[in-house]
C-alpha cells in the first residue's frame, strides 16, 4: 500500500520472475517479446520454435484523474512506461550487450508506440525493434498471439544475420587482415589450431574427415567426398593417399 503522500500511480511495480526461467534469453539469435497494455507488462522470448515467458509486471494506473489532475494522470503513464523500458534492457541485455537479434513490441493500447518513439528504450535495444504489434489482449494471451502475427519474423532476423556474417567474412578477405581463410585445406588446419571462431559451410558439401589408422598402429587422415568415403578399396592397404 503507498504511505501518506505518495500516489498510487507512483506504487505500480510489481515483478514476477516464473519458476525455472531465466531473466535473459540464452541465444543471441532469439527474438524478444515485450506485450504491454494499461494492466502490467509480459517480457517473451522465442529461439528455435520454443517460448519462454522470461518476466511479468503489473500495474495499477489510476482510471480517472484523482488529485493533479490530468497531469498527474499522465505523469503516471510516463513512468510506467519508463521501468517498462528500464526492465526490458535488464532482461534482454546481458554485460551491456543486447542478448537477442530481434524486438516485437505489442499491447492493445498506446502503450507500446509510446515505449518505442518516445525514445524511452535503450537504443541499442530500439534499434532491434523488428516489429510493433497490436493485439487485443495483454499477458500471456497476447505473447501467444503476438507470436501468430510475428510468424515471419524469426527467418527475417535470421536471413540479416546471416548476410550481416558473410560481409565480416568478405570484407576480411577483402582487407587481407589475416582473421579469414577458405578451401578445405587452409580451414582444417585452422580448426586443427583451434584458431577458428566461426565456421561458414555450403550446405551441399558432403565430405567426410576419416581417420584410417594401419595395424602398426599409424594414422593418416584424409577429406573425402561420399561417394569416395563408399569405396572399399580404401579400407585396405596400401595407403588411402596413395590410391588417391
Amino acid at each position: 500500500m503507498p504511505s501518506r503522500g505518495q500516489s498510487k500511480a507512483e506504487s505500480f511495480l510489481e515483478t514476477t520472475t516464473p519458476e525455472g526461467s531465466k531473466q535473459t534469453s540464452n541465444a543471441p539469435d532469439g527474438i524478444g517479446f515485450i506485450i504491454i497494455d494499461g494492466s502490467g507488462a509480459l517480457f517473451g522470448g522465442l529461439t528455435g520454435g520454443v517460448r519462454q515467458i522470461l518476466h511479468r509486471m503489473s500495474v495499477e494506473l489510476p482510471r480517472k484523474p484523482g488529485k493533479g489532475g490530468q497531469s498527474a494522470l499522465r505523469q503516471s503513464r510516463h513512468n510506467y512506461v519508463t521501468k517498462v523500458a528500464s526492465m526490458a534492457a535488464l532482461v534482454f541485455m546481458t554485460n551491456n550487450k543486447v542478448n537477442i537479434a530481434g524486438l516485437v513490441v505489442a499491447g492493445s493500447s498506446d502503450f507500446k508506440s509510446s515505449i518505442v518513439e518516445d525514445e524511452k528504450l535503450d537504443p541499442r535495444l530500439r534499434s532491434k525493434v523488428t516489429l510493433v504489434l497490436d493485439v487485443p489482449y495483454g499477458g500471456e494471451k497476447g505473447f501467444n498471439h503476438a507470436i501468430k502475427m510475428a510468424s515471419s519474423i524469426p527467418r527475417k532476423v535470421q536471413l540479416e544475420h546471416e548476410a550481416k556474417i558473410i560481409k565480416t567474412w568478405l570484407d576480411a578477405v577483402r582487407f587481407d587482415t589475416g582473421k579469414a581463410c577458405f578451401g578445405m585445406d587452409s580451414v582444417l588446419s585452422a580448426l586443427d589450431c583451434g584458431a577458428v571462431e566461426r565456421l561458414l559451410l555450403w550446405e551441399n558439401l558432403h565430405h567426410r574427415r576419416i581417420t584410417f589408422r594401419s595395424a602398426s598402429g599409424e594414422e593418416e587422415t584424409v577429406v573425402l567426398t561420399d561417394a569416395q568415403s563408399r569405396d572399399c578399396l580404401l579400407y585396405t592397404s596400401p595407403s588411402p593417399r596413395d590410391r588417391g
